[in-house]
């Protein structure tokens, strides 16, 4: 189903994809969907590889992101282009591992940004990602 298609006449307050936007063929579809379905004050997460990674640039074709199943690859600059030209507001934009100290400094950094309830969403979605073993590189955060 085209993503134009998808829950039609919904919005929602968050929008969380991890490891999804490398999958379709077509992201920018995807994220023009998103804007149009995020609520007023929504947040939009997405964190996928970054192909301009220190791991990317060692491993080259062996890096371990670069699989069958992904046919959009993106580096920061990129994604963070991608949402400008949709319009989506970057509140945080970060190439992070998922480690605990790089991630309580991102969320300090947004907590100062945009006060502690997003701050504390930050770290909520830091943990779900943690408990499912993803550990990839890029994380925007947006309204």
């Amino acid at each position: 189903m085209p993503p134009d298609q998808a829950f039609p006449g919904s919005s929602f307050d968050v929008i969380h994809m991890n490891e999804v936007i490398e999958h379709i063929p077509q992201p920018m579809s995807l994220l023009h969907w998103c804007r149009k379905h995020l609520r007023k004050d929504g947040c939009l997460v997405i964190q996928t590889g970054n192909i301009d990674s220190l791991a990317s640039q060692i491993k080259g074709i062996a890096w371990d992101y670069i699989r069958p199943v992904h046919c959009s690859y993106f580096s920061s600059k990129s994604l963070k282009y991608a949402l400008e030209k949709e319009k989506i507001k970057i509140v945080l934009h970060k190439t992070i591992d998922w480690r605990f100290y790089s991630t309580l400094r991102a969320s300090n950094m947004l907590r100062k940004r945009s006060g502690l309830l997003e701050s504390l969403r930050f770290l909520f979605l830091y943990i779900t990602a943690s408990i499912f073993g993803l550990r990839r590189s890029i994380i925007i955060y947006s309204r």
